[in-house]
């Protein structure tokens, strides 16, 4: 038996707006039917552009259940004209199959508070991934990781970050959705190449727990974990376990107390100034990472160029990762994280550990990035 669609084209002209076009996700609320015969839909609604012409402006993937119905990503939609006659070639497939919902524009998820900046402070993990060679530098906008790269990334993403039972939040950019997906690696994986920036939330709890892992412009990786037993000595364990997942594909990682909730390195030097720079130095200095540091911290993964210009670790635990890369550990983490910030005077003496291989104002006047 034929089912029934209502089509909310106001909603769907939201989305679509708000996301910039391609990219846009579609929500059908509905309390039955089969993921499959969704995908079923999908394609069919994709075959009609495609046999339309449309094709070029208007194609679907990434079709997934969530909490009300089902979810759909619109990866190209060029004009809002075309939406709507895709979305009308989805309701058709959907009907015909028997579904009976809303279908409309997915609403955005709503805000964490156990991930507000306003909360207290965390140590967080960030990783400058390595960029895939280009003559001239990368627009600022741009993820710059290369294709297997980012496979591999989103990857461990979703791994790390996934939790039993928990919520998945999926972002793109600025724009978030709850949703049910197995593995989101494929989704986070184009959402970070065609946005520059995307993400995934787990969510136990929205006042007390959760993970968190950011990829963002220029190869920027963040990741987050709150709530969890064992303090701080539990999160800097598990965050350490992202640090070293990927050492060939990894510039430089480091654990540093920082804002709840950062998407990017933009907050880098927000609750912890950098030595004699700014988060800027190094957000436009990145052809330099695979050399020098922006700080030095209690953990963190180095390559060979790190520490031959580092002036004496002989006091830090350092372990071969391979690839030319190198786990770096203080003997004793709790001056680094078990407060709100280092302790000053360990700070100090690690700072002058690694002098020789932090980024300095004149070192990035001696090497200004390509053109």
């Amino acid at each position: 038996m034929a089912g029934q669609i209502q089509i909310q084209q106001s909603a769907i002209a939201r989305a679509w707006t708000q996301l910039g076009g391609d990219g846009t996700w579609l929500e059908l609320r509905t309390k039955a039917g089969s993921t499959e015969d969704f995908v079923a839909a999908v394609e069919q609604a994709n075959q009609v552009a495609e046999a339309r012409g449309d094709g070029a402006d208007a194609y679907a993937a990434f079709p997934a259940s969530t909490p009300r119905g089902f979810a759909v990503q619109l990866i190209r939609a060029t004009t809002l004209e075309v939406v709507r006659a895709w979305t009308s070639d989805l309701a058709a497939g959907l009907a015909e199959r028997g579904f009976n919902g809303i279908l409309g524009g997915a609403p955005e998820s709503v805000p964490i508070p156990c991930l507000y900046p306003t909360e207290p402070p965390v140590p967080t993990g960030y990783v400058a991934w390595v960029l895939e060679p280009a003559e001239h530098g990368h627009r600022p906008d741009s993820w710059a990781v290369g294709p297997a790269a980012t496979t591999r990334i989103a990857e461990l993403a979703d791994r790390w970050a996934r939790r039993p039972g928990a919520q998945l939040v999926l972002r793109q950019h600025l724009y978030s959705l709850a949703i049910r997906l197995d593995d989101a690696a494929p989704q986070l994986a184009r959402a970070v190449q065609e946005s520059g920036m995307a993400g995934v939330e787990f969510v136990l709890d929205r006042e007390t727990c959760a993970t968190q892992a950011a990829l963002a412009f220029g190869g920027e990786g963040v990741f987050q974990l709150v709530g969890f037993p064992g303090g701080w000595q539990t999160q800097v364990d598990t965050l350490t376990e992202a640090l070293v997942a990927l050492p060939a594909d990894t510039n430089q990682a480091y654990i540093r107390i920082s804002t709840r909730g950062v998407y990017a390195q933009d907050l880098l030097d927000s609750w912890l100034p950098l030595p004699g720079i700014k988060e800027r130095h190094v957000r436009y200095n990145k052809h330099l990472l695979d050399r020098y540091l922006p700080d030095a911290h209690g953990v963190q993964v180095v390559r060979t160029a790190h520490l031959e210009r580092a002036r004496d670790l002989s006091d830090w635990q350092i372990t071969d990762l391979g690839f030319g890369r190198h786990l770096v550990r203080a003997p004793d983490l709790a001056p680094w994280y078990a407060d709100a910030l280092p302790d000053p005077d360990v700070l100090a003496k690690a700072r002058a550990d690694f002098a020789g291989a932090l980024l300095t104002e004149q070192v990035i006047a001696d090497n200004p990035p390509p053109r």
